[in-house]
């Protein structure tokens, strides 16, 4: 997935562009030994669905999402 990661997280190639696709469908055919069909189906409803970052990378944002959530609304 390496030559891919790129693309698939949409740095290189616009989100939602035929290249993410892709670049995500070839991985999910060797990641998850998917036919072309199945992988292309699958690619296509996770760009429109989804955005994609490294394992990990957005616990920062997350914990501090669930932290506003938890704070009391004031006056907006």
């Amino acid at each position: 997935m390496n030559g891919h990661a790129n693309c698939i997280l949409a740095v290189c190639c616009p989100p939602g562009s035929e290249a993410q696709r892709t670049a995500l469908t070839k991985a999910l055919m060797t990641a998850a030994k998917l036919d072309e069909t199945a992988a292309r189906k699958t690619a296509e409803w996770l760009v429109a669905t989804f955005d994609f970052a490294p394992a990990g990378s957005l616990q920062v944002l997350k914990n501090e999402v669930a932290r506003l959530a938890r704070e009391p609304r004031t006056g907006v």
